[in-house]
């Protein structure tokens, strides 16, 4: 019965190890070492204890993926692993282009792209088509959100004045 007994407990032992070892290769032997348990199991006790061994073998897979589940993201040992700080930010907001004139170098149907201030800036139009070439003004940022409107010969005009 060891021929059976070993390999399934050094198995499952392998695969809990797996979610500390990161890379695969415990699991990988650990699942290798629970079907060698059960084809053991099957040549040396016949087909019925090989049956009741592969099906005690998934009930146990099953109750143990359940409690992972349920259990261990909360648990204090998750914690040990979870990261607790921040390693760097993205500054991907970009407050400081509001109110900035730039150039569609895109077609905004609505969304594009826009050069403002020397850099390529993906940019949302506050309403409809905007024709590659035309200017652009950044009337509003939300996040990553960056939207334009388009600026018109008269609306120029005033503000020149």
């Amino acid at each position: 019965m060891t021929k059976v007994v070993v390999p399934l407990v050094l198995g499952m032992a392998l695969i809990l190890l797996e979610m500390i070892l990161p890379g695969g290769i415990a699991g990988l032997v650990g699942i290798m070492c629970v079907v060698t348990g059960i084809v053991f199991a099957f040549s040396t006790y016949g087909f019925a204890v090989g049956m009741y061994v592969l099906l005690g073998t998934l009930i146990v897979f099953a109750v143990l993926t359940a409690f992972y589940v349920r259990y261990l993201p909360s648990s204090p040992i998750a914690k040990i692993f979870a990261a607790k700080g921040q390693i760097g930010t993205v500054h991907a907001e970009k407050p400081e282009l509001l109110g900035k004139k730039g150039v569609a170098i895109t077609p905004l149907r609505p969304a594009g792209k826009a050069l403002i201030e020397g850099k390529r800036v993906d940019v949302v139009s506050e309403g409809g088509f905007i024709e590659r070439g035309a200017q652009v003004q950044v009337i509003q940022v939300e996040g990553l959100r960056v939207v334009v409107r388009e600026v018109r010969g008269e609306e120029e005009n005033q503000q020149n004045e």
